[in-house]
């Protein structure tokens, strides 16, 4: 339950409060799962600072209240973008190039896996514990899919489009995964049944 209280705040510490945790949410999207309290408290004021200052700046400029206020979400947005796509990566390459420090603030390898943004996914094989492994030949295929062309769960489960399997040493294609009549067929993998995880990747292509 909201606490009323907080609906009596003046409306430019609601905004503030409410675009601010829109750019952490942005920003950490997939990585927030070992944040604390004040890592959510502080990032969300961080990014609310970007909205007040665009609030004001348009209402010293005459804009209406409305218009004020959607700009001030989008530019809290807007720099939770920057940072995870631009300036994030800068930021830890500086770190690591000036011996500061390696780490990258992120506590396990599975998440990191989300952290990367410069590279797509072109291939997935997952082995699990009771012996199958189960493959996506070609992730592209997949990408206009529901939740395509994969899902990494922060817990370490799997939602993935299979194409091939194998039992023993032999691989067998399944026909069945694209069905025009009933929809594409998707698979989910709970974190414990998966004992191997192989994904293939490259460098993500910028186009103009």
């Amino acid at each position: 339950m909201i606490d009323p209280k907080l609906l009596n705040l003046p409306w430019v510490t609601l905004l503030t409060l409410a675009a601010g945790y829109m750019g952490y949410f942005v920003a950490h999207v997939g990585i927030r799962d070992h944040h604390k309290t004040v890592d959510v408290t502080f990032n969300t004021l961080v990014f609310g600072f970007c909205a007040a200052f665009a609030y004001q700046v348009m209402r010293y400029a005459e804009i209406n209240i409305l218009a004020a206020s959607g700009a001030a979400a989008i530019a809290a947005v807007l720099m939770g973008a920057i940072w995870r796509a631009c300036l994030r990566p800068v930021f830890y390459n500086i770190m690591q190039n000036t011996n500061v420090s390696y780490a990258d603030d992120i506590p396990t390898a599975w998440l990191n896996l989300f952290s990367e943004t410069s590279v797509v996914g072109t291939q997935l094989i997952v082995k699990l514990k009771d012996g199958r492994t189960l493959m996506c030949e070609d992730l592209h295929r997949f990408r206009d899919e529901p939740n395509g062309p994969f899902r990494f769960g922060a817990k370490g489960d799997i939602l993935m489009y299979v194409t091939d399997q194998k039992v023993g040493y032999a691989w067998s294609s399944l026909d069945d995964v694209f069905w025009d009549e009933w929809g594409s067929e998707i698979t989910y993998i709970p974190a414990w049944e998966v004992a191997q995880v192989n994904f293939r990747r490259r460098k993500r292509r910028t186009t103009f």
